[in-house]
Order: structure tokens, then C-alpha cells, then sequence
């Protein structure tokens, strides 16, 4: 056009393509630049009058392109952003499921039926005349640092977790700080160390304590017994029933007689209801439990292989063990089986050190995609390339997203960023705590639906401070844990220092 005479510009007519094969190309982006109606007008301007039109038309043009260009190099950056991290979740296909699949697989009825088929398994090969081992399942806790660790956030969560009230905090922080370090045979002045910076319950908690608990009714509790017992049995409180008074005549009859609901009955304990076995029967049954007798001699003719120096039976005598057996409820069992899955998580993710060097150098390595300010700068967190700081770094990190100090996010994509194949497993880890603190009061709650896990833990306790048993001793504590459990399913965790 800038060639063409002054002459000939009357009769100049523009191509119907603009020197294209298209004829709608150019009017949809003049129908993007000026709109739908001004679009249409603008191309027929171009057609009638086309030296007066086209240099303007040119210039919105240029001017268009130039802030297109722009705002593509802008949004190259957060294109790139979304595309890198949408690759790291791709590669990171596990932390998407494994919300859904901790549910399903660490849920209690799930765990239960594992136990019982490989137990049914099990059965199966001694039939066969196998030789399966004695237990289910069998797990190693090496690290005592780690153990230290996981009971550190266990704590912070019952403090910063709002699930549950003030006692029932005390309770789970109780069984928390007693049986964890016992259990596991961590020292005292440890656990003290690890958790000397973690807030104390406030005074608030023993005032609700002192409380006397109340019944459905709204009536209180006395010495922890209900007053129903009192209602049913009233010779039990020392009180007489209504027909009897002190001054009557039924009342001053039986002086003779003693009161087979007396108050001496309180000093009783509730757990003795089976009465007591008569020292002397019918002829029909023996009046004394025979005991074990020796009817051969030993080898020298003066004393029996089977006895000891005092002249008792060997297998009853009491022998050092460093194996504590736990014979528990289901309770116990899901608590031990969430702790075993969060600790070995945690393990996992403390022996990949390798992971964070190698995000590290690559983070380092010259790329000339950051070189033109394609892409944004990489994840910072780590300050130190020594590998005996990442897991002090990655136990803050898990710390502060427990106290909420790092959002979940956050949390994530440096887990995903520096521990791909390990890090997805500890995106639930409130999830997990969470469930403990449940698991935790069930197991220091007196009055938890008559389970008396708490007698249980109470009873394994006390057995923890023995360095002696006695095969005797361990049959009682199973008729023990047998008439606490009573029509429930029975498990028995062995501790082997």
C-alpha cells in the first residue's frame, strides 16, 4: 500500500484475504481487540476506505502484541510453577491415596482380621506338622532417639489438640509419659530432657478433678461405687430396710444371728463375687487340691532331678527373664499396632538422608532455564548440608505443622521436594496422633465401657519391676487379663529387651 501511487490509491481495493487463503482469521482478532460489533465494522472500514483505516488498525495491533508478549513471560513463571509441582505430585502418586488407605488398613476392625488369619494360618501349619513361629507379627525398635521423638509430638498433640477436655487431657498426657518410657525401657532423666520445654497442665485440671464424678441420673458417685448398689442391697451401707427398725421387734430377735448384708462386706473387694470353696466336701471330691509328689528317685538314689536344693519342683521356681509378656485388649493392641506404624514412617524418612543430598546438588547444578528467568527459585528449607541436621530440621518441620505453625501445603511440599519416596507416608501424621490420644484414654479411663484396660496396664506395670518370674506367675497374669477382657478378643505383646 505504501508503494501504490496517489493516482491509483481511488481505485485500490484490498484482497479478500489480506494476502492469506483465510477470510476469518483476521476478522475473530479484530473481534477480540474491539469487540464482537466494532469487530465487524472495523473490517468493512478496512475494506471501504483502507489508507484511512489500516495504519490505525496496524498500530492497535503492535500495541496489542507487545502486552500479550508481556503478560506470557509473566505467566510463564506461574505456569512453570504449576507445572513442576503438578510433576512432583504425579511422581508422588502414594501421598494422594494414602489418606483413604490409612483409614481402611489401620482401622480397628481391619487389624483384627489380619491378626486372626495369619493366627488361623498358623494353626493350619501345626496341623500339618509344622514349625510356624510363635508370634504374628514381629517389629524392632532400634532407635531409642526416634522413640523419644515420637513421644515428643504425641505430647505436643494432646496439648494443642482440641478434641479433648481438660481431664481427659491430663489422662492421655498420664499414660503418655508413665508407660511409653516404661515399656520401651527409655530412662527417666531422658524423657524428662526431651520434654522439659513442653508446657504443664494448668491448675484448672485439678479443680475439675476434684469434682465427684456423676452417674446418668445426676446423682454423684461415693468412693467410686454407684448408689444403685446401695439401693438393691441396703444391708451393704450398714442401713437396715424400712420393715426393720432399730427399735422393733424383728430387729432385737436375731442377736444370735449375723446380718448376711453387714457393712463388713464393704471391706471386701467387688472383683472376689465367686464364692469361696469349702475346705471340707462330700467324699465324693477330695477335701484339698493335691499337690506335685516326685514317685521316682534320681540317679544317685538321694535326690531328684526334678527338685532343687530346697526340695521344690523346678518348674515352679522363679527364673531372670529379659522377655515381658503384655497380655492386653484390643484397645491395647490397635494403640501398639498405630505406634509400630508411625514409628517404622518416621524411620523411614530419618534413614533417607541420601534423598536430601541429591534434591541439594541438584539445586545447585547450573540450569539454563534459571539462567533466561524461566523458572522460579526451588524450595528452600535445609540450611545445612551436613546429613546429622536433616532430621533435627525435618523433626521441627513436623513440629511446627502439629503446633500449626506451617500449614498443611507447606508441610507437603517439602516433605514431597526432599523426600519423594518416603516423605508421602507422613502427610496423616495428626491423623495418627489423633487416633493415640484416643487409644490413650481409652487405656487410663477407669470407666470405659467396664474393659478396665486400665487394670491391664496397671497390672503389666507392676510386672515390669520384677527381674524374676515364675511360669505360675504368668499363668495368673493371663487369668487375669482373661477375667478383665472376659468375652472379648485376648492379645499378648512380648517385650524382649
Amino acid at each position: 500500500m505504501l508503494t501504490v501511487a496517489q493516482a491509483e490509491r481511488l481505485n485500490f481495493k484490498m484482497p479478500s484475504g489480506l494476502g492469506g487463503q483465510s477470510t476469518s482469521i483476521y476478522k475473530r482478532v479484530l473481534k477480540k481487540i474491539y469487540g464482537a460489533e466494532k469487530g465487524c465494522e472495523v473490517a468493512n472500514e478496512m475494506f471501504k476506505n483502507p489508507f484511512a483505516v489500516v495504519p490505525i488498525v496496524m498500530g492497535r495491533l503492535k500495541q496489542k502484541d507487545e502486552e500479550w508478549r508481556f503478560t506470557q513471560r509473566e505467566w510463564e513463571k506461574v505456569w512453570q510453577s504449576q507445572t513442576e509441582t503438578m510433576h512432583l505430585k504425579s511422581l508422588d502418586h502414594m501421598g494422594i491415596q494414602v489418606k483413604a488407605n490409612d483409614k481402611r488398613n489401620l482401622s480397628a476392625k481391619h487389624l483384627v482380621d489380619v491378626i486372626k488369619t495369619k493366627h488361623e494360618e498358623q494353626h493350619r501349619i501345626r496341623l500339618a506338622k509344622g514349625k510356624p513361629p510363635r508370634y504374628q507379627f514381629q517389629y524392632v525398635f532400634k532407635d531409642q532417639a526416634l522413640l523419644l521423638d515420637l513421644l515428643r509430638f504425641m505430647v505436643i498433640f494432646a496439648h494443642v489438640g482440641g478434641q479433648h477436655n481438660a481431664q481427659e487431657r491430663r489422662r492421655i498426657l498420664e499414660f503418655f509419659r508413665t508407660f511409653i518410657p516404661q515399656f520401651f525401657d527409655i530412662p527417666e532423666d531422658k524423657v524428662q530432657t526431651k520434654l522439659v520445654d513442653l508446657d504443664e497442665d494448668s491448675g484448672e485440671e485439678d479443680e475439675e478433678d476434684a469434682v465427684p464424678a456423676e452417674l446418668t441420673n445426676g446423682r454423684s458417685r461415693r468412693n467410686g461405687k454407684s448408689l444403685l448398689r446401695g439401693v438393691l442391697d441396703p444391708g451393704r451401707n450398714g442401713s437396715r430396710p424400712r420393715a426393720q427398725k432399730e427399735d422393733s421387734a424383728a430387729s432385737g430377735s436375731k442377736e444370735t444371728t449375723p446380718d448376711v448384708g453387714s457393712a463388713n462386706e464393704e471391706d471386701t473387694l467387688d472383683g472376689q463375687e465367686d464364692p469361696a470353696l469349702p475346705a471340707v466336701s462330700n467324699n465324693r471330691w477330695l477335701p484339698t487340691v493335691p499337690g506335685p509328689i516326685i514317685v521316682e528317685k534320681g540317679r544317685d538314689g538321694a535326690h531328684s532331678e526334678l527338685l532343687d536344693i530346697d526340695g521344690e519342683l523346678k518348674a515352679d521356681a522363679p527364673f531372670p527373664r529379659s522377655w515381658y509378656n503384655f497380655y492386653c485388649n484390643q484397645n491395647i493392641y490397635i494403640f501398639f499396632t498405630v505406634f509400630q506404624t508411625l514409628y517404622r514412617r518416621l524411620e523411614d524418612v530419618k534413614n533417607s538422608p541420601d534423598s536430601v543430598l541429591e534434591e541439594l546438588r541438584r539445586q545447585k547444578a547450573e540450569k539454563p532455564a534459571k539462567i533466561l528467568g524461566l523458572v522460579h527459585e526451588d524450595v528452600q528449607y535445609f540450611m545445612s548440608e551436613d546429613p546429622a541436621t536433616f532430621w533435627e530440621s525435618t523433626a521441627q518441620l513436623i513440629e511446627d505443622f502439629i503446633n500449626g505453625d506451617v500449614d498443611e501445603s507447606r508441610y507437603q511440599d517439602i516433605l514431597r521436594h526432599f523426600y519423594l519416596k518416603k516423605g508421602w507416608t507422613l502427610y496423616t501424621i495428626q491423623d495418627l496422633l489423633k487416633t493415640l490420644c484416643r487409644l490413650g484414654l481409652a487405656c487410663n479411663n477407669p470407666d470405659a465401657k467396664g474393659e478396665k484396660t486400665k487394670e491391664l496396664v496397671k497390672a503389666y506395670l507392676e510386672s515390669r519391676h520384677q527381674a524374676e518370674t515364675s511360669f505360675q506367675a504368668e499363668i495368673s497374669a493371663r487369668k487375669f487379663a482373661e477375667k478383665c477382657i472376659k468375652d472379648g478378643e485376648m492379645f499378648v505383646v512380648c517385650w524382649v529387651s
